[in-house]
Formats: structure tokens, C-alpha cells, sequence
């Protein structure tokens, strides 16, 4: 080759490196110190990308210095975040705030390591802990204690109703029914208190049927009284009578 065509080479092999680079970052550009992708999907570990932002068999670490992550949402009404944080060690929380440059957080939902969830509240000391109201359409609850069918069963200690008087008196609730104070310190069982309840209905019914008997036995004796109502009404008239 003569030397005069080494300049030239050279010339053609970066004007067609420079081209190749050109296509290959066309689609990047910056402003100022920020640098963003113009058009198409960005794959990471994967040479198909079906989304603006493909990660393939890999992790994705995104940190603002104090262990949390924000995403922020944009809509037609408002911007907002949703983020991850606090304790990854031990409590992950989701919270929410408005994208307005403060700090003040809305706490949606903790969960623990050991897998409870708490909604409302950062120490979920259950399963689900929810600080506030709940409403649903339908709760079912798993008994812990048996269904009060006892209560029906020959051989159960009702008590007498002079019995619940003096308990009521006396302590100033239902036998085998926590008081107040109890319920409010401590809360209540949904399942334990729905069959205790359940256990008073049950009482209550067995109560109204010998009251019923005992009034059926009664019936004969009211018949006897009236009859000896009229007896003695007609005497007096006769007694009476006999005077005049």
C-alpha cells in the first residue's frame, strides 16, 4: 500500500466508527447533567426488551441514601409517591405522599418479617392488624372455642334466675360475660364473644320453655280459681237476698 493512502484509511475508518457510534446513540440525549432515552425499550441483561425498562435475571437496587424507595405517579389531577422503606431488615412499609417537596408521609401498610401485615399501625401484632375501620360485605371466622350446643345438652348447670339476679347484683354483668372494664382493656374475641353470646340466647330460650310450663301448669289452677270466683259471688248474692 503506498503510504500516500494511510491517511486516507485512517480518515474512512473513523468517519465510518463515528457513524456507527452515531446510530448506536441516537436515540440517547442530554440536558444539561441528565442524560434520558429518546425512543424505543431499554433491556438490561436481555437483548428483547418489552418494556421501556427490561431487567432480565438480575436485581434492581434504587436507594435515596436513607433505605427507601419512592416511585413517583403522575396523573391528569396530581403527582404523587408511593414508597418502600424504613427497615428492610426487619419491617417493610408502604406509605404515600404528595409529590410537594416535604417529608410528611402517610403510612399505608407495614410488614413484618415474620409475616404479619399491618394496616394503620407499624407493629402488627397479628396476622393482620388494622388500625381503623374495616368494611366488607361478609366475615368469616374460624371458631377456637366449641359452639355453645351444650347449653341443650341433660345435665347442664343452669343457673336459676334468682341466681343471674344475685350475679348481676353482685358484679354488675352476665355470668361467664367479661365486664366492661375487661372488654375495654383487652378487647374482645369476635369468634369467643359471638358464642358466648350465642350461649345467652341458648339460656334465655330454655328459660321462656319452663316459664311456659309453668304456666301451662298454672292454667288449671286459674280455671279452679275463676269457677270459685263465681261460687263465691253467688253465696254473697244468695246471703244477701236472704237478709232482705
Amino acid at each position: 500500500m503506498d503510504m500516500s493512502e494511510i491517511p486516507r484509511t485512517t480518515f474512512l475508518l473513523l468517519l465510518i466508527s463515528f457513524t456507527l457510534c452515531t446510530n448506536m446513540f441516537s436515540q440517547w440525549d442530554t440536558n444539561g447533567s441528565k442524560i434520558y432515552f429518546n425512543n424505543g425499550n431499554v433491556g438490561i441483561g436481555t437483548t428483547d426488551p418489552a418494556d421501556k425498562l427490561h431487567v432480565s435475571e438480575g436485581k434492581i437496587r434504587v436507594s435515596d441514601g436513607s433505605d427507601r424507595i419512592y416511585m413517583r405517579v403522575d396523573d391528569m389531577n396530581s403527582k404523587s409517591i408511593i414508597g418502600f422503606g424504613d427497615d428492610f431488615g426487619d419491617r417493610l412499609d408502604i406509605f404515600f405522599d404528595y409529590w410537594n417537596g416535604d417529608s410528611s408521609d402517610l403510612e399505608l401498610m407495614s410488614l413484618l418479617s415474620n409475616g404479619n401485615v399491618g394496616i394503620g399501625t407499624t407493629t402488627p401484632d397479628a396476622k393482620l392488624t388494622v388500625k381503623g375501620r374495616i368494611h366488607g360485605e361478609e366475615i368469616k371466622v374460624d371458631l377456637s372455642v366449641p359452639g355453645p350446643d351444650y347449653v341443650f345438652r341433660e345435665g347442664y348447670d343452669l343457673k336459676s334466675l334468682e341466681e343471674v339476679q344475685n350475679h348481676i347484683k353482685e358484679h354488675g354483668h352476665l355470668p361467664n360475660i367479661p365486664s366492661a372494664k375487661e372488654m375495654e382493656a383487652n378487647g374482645i374475641q369476635l369468634g369467643e364473644m359471638n358464642m358466648k353470646l350465642l350461649e345467652k340466647i341458648e339460656e334465655l330460650t330454655l328459660y321462656v320453655i319452663q316459664l311456659k310450663k309453668e304456666n301451662e301448669l298454672m292454667k288449671p289452677l286459674q280455671r279452679e280459681l275463676i269457677l270459685q270466683k263465681k261460687e263465691l259471688e253467688e253465696l254473697r248474692k244468695l246471703i244477701k237476698s236472704l237478709k232482705e
